[in-house]
């Protein structure tokens, strides 16, 4: 990723020559409130309005994340909003329990309201709730996956949880 990423968090696996060491994250009983990522036009793409994960393991449990955002306002945008509450990616991995995403966007050519999973990331999200995200469409590019938006080659799991009032579009 070449933009904004992860407007509360932003953590990756580190790369050498010979071999890559893999961060490990525990979290727990998080609020993750209105963090946003704003984009211009100076790159390709801005992810995870509240955390970005490159490469990296995550387990988080008994956390909330509300109002969470990518954003770029000029509607004719070429740039791609990805995750509006996280953004998983460089083959990263996700378990996410009793995780709370409430009200969280990624606007303007936006992918994944609250939760983008690049390709070859793995995912895990159980007894979890998934309300009123959203994404919205740019002149460039549309919208995909108001609650959840995954890559190719991606290994994602959901049990034991409630996705409701969530939308794609306009």
């Amino acid at each position: 990723y070449n933009g904004g990423r992860g407007g509360a968090i932003a953590a990756e696996a580190v790369y050498t020559l010979s071999q890559r060491t893999t961060s490990l994250i525990l979290a727990a009983d998080l609020k993750f409130l209105a963090n946003r990522v704003i984009c211009d036009q100076s790159v390709d793409n801005c992810a995870g309005g509240a955390v970005n994960v490159d490469g990296a393991v995550l387990k988080i449990q008994d956390s909330l994340f509300k109002e969470n955002n990518v954003y770029d306002s000029n509607v004719y945008t070429t740039v791609q909003m990805l995750g509006g509450a996280m953004c998983l990616s460089g083959s990263g991995n996700l378990v996410a329990t009793n995780v709370t995403w409430l009200g969280n966007f990624a606007k303007a050519g936006g992918t994944g309201g609250a939760l983008w999973i690049e390709i070859g990331g793995t995912g895990f999200v159980q007894s979890s709730l998934f309300d009123g995200n959203f994404v919205e469409s740019s002149f460039e590019h549309g919208s995909r996956g108001g609650a959840i938006a995954a890559g190719s080659y991606v290994n994602l799991t959901v049990i034991d949880t409630k996705i409701r009032h969530n939308s794609a579009g306009l």
